[in-house]
């Protein structure tokens, strides 16, 4: 019987050191990740200067309320705004790592949208939000910005699905901003679906992979949809040999150590991807949205594709892009990226659209 108590006694003690070693783990975790943050403002040098802009806001488009992030070194300057791709995938979390050069030059501002990142808690009725709804909240956000900004010169810069309400928003106000410009430009989910395939297949050593994929085409091509898709979309992006640069760990190690994001906002990236109230832009995204509905525009589009995009294909852009009419149009490739020029080629990407939105704004 001692024997029993004394086991059970040691059993106690392993599992409270246990217990202990694991808090002093996640202390020290959580420590790290704060002094990273405290780091993280050290690489600005501007912020004490007269001109200079640092906010953060929650504004009232159309009774729903969101998060906007203003920052730069002048606010007097042009501002360049952020549509964030997903849907439900901010740029806030990460915008410190790459963003920074912006603000020399713009009044830069990120914007998360609808059920998103820090504008998640902020709507008690999460609804199923249409794109007619984003375009809408997006018009109104622009119109807030020019309003306390004291600033008509206004650049949209859209990211993979901001592309896709970057193209709805001009469609509808195209006289309302300076230029468009889309990064990483979405035409037509099912054509690039199926080029992504061909060229997963292409770079495929496996005979039983191409054979795989082969079958995956066939049906996309006859609107079937692929079985094991989860398994064929696997493949497809393991094949694709840039994408396959884009570090999962460092992306969740910038979101985690972001000046901006708390533990609940980390949290609420994974939870808005769950949640059912992005469900119509997500199955707008892949079965309505098509770039060729229209080709003729009167502001500047600019178009920026990795050359190793294969998600959003190059291919497409530019072929859309050489039947597009407008009062100015440019289309730039950046060799040494994939999907996302702005992690995979920072300086290239910066200098690109900074040339060519100043271009386009001295075209007013």
């Amino acid at each position: 019987m001692r024997w029993i108590k004394m086991k059970r006694k040691k059993e106690k003690k392993k599992k409270i050191r246990k217990r202990k070693i694991f808090y002093f783990i996640f202390l020290a975790f959580i420590l790290v990740i704060e002094l990273a943050k405290l780091d993280d403002d050290k690489k600005i040098n501007y912020l004490l200067e007269e001109k200079s802009i640092r906010e953060e806001k929650i504004v009232v488009a159309n009774k729903r309320e969101y998060y906007l992030n203003i920052r730069g070194r002048d606010r007097t300057k042009p501002i360049l705004l952020f549509l964030h791709g997903g849907p439900g995938v901010p740029m806030t979390n990460s915008m410190r790592r790459y963003q920074l050069p912006f603000e020399d030059d713009f009044v830069v501002v990120n914007w998360d949208q609808f059920y998103t990142g820090k504008s998640y808690g902020l709507n008690k009725n999460k609804k199923i939000i249409s794109m007619e709804d984003s375009v809408e909240d997006l018009d109104e956000i622009i119109r807030i910005l020019k309003r306390d900004l004291k600033q008509e010169d206004l650049v949209v810069v859209g990211f993979s699905y901001g592309t896709i309400l970057g193209v709805n928003y001009i469609n509808k106000y195209e006289n309302n901003i300076s230029a468009y410009i889309g990064v990483g430009q979405s035409t037509n989910y099912k054509r690039e679906d199926l080029e992504g395939y061909k060229r997963a297949r292409d770079l495929s050593s496996s005979l039983l992979g191409r054979s795989f994929l082969d079958w995956t085409i066939r049906r996309i091509e006859k609107d079937k949809r692929p079985i094991f898709k989860g398994l064929a979309q696997l493949i497809k992006y393991q094949k694709l040999s840039y994408e396959k640069r884009l570090n999962v760990f460092q992306n969740i190690w910038y979101s985690l150590t972001s000046s901006y994001y708390g533990i609940m906002d980390n949290f609420s990236l994974v939870a808005s991807q769950l949640n059912r109230s992005q469900y119509e832009l997500k199955r707008y995204m892949k079965e309505d949205f098509d770039i060729e509905d229209r080709k003729n525009y009167q502001l500047p589009i600019i178009f920026i594709s990795g050359a190793h995009d294969y998600l959003s294909s190059k291919d497409l852009v530019k072929t859309y892009y050489d039947s597009l009419e407008t009062s100015y149009k440019s289309y730039r490739l950046i060799e040494k990226a994939g999907h996302s020029p702005f992690k995979e080629s920072p300086r290239q990407t910066y200098l690109m659209i900074k040339e060519e939105a100043y271009r386009a704004l001295a075209l007013d």
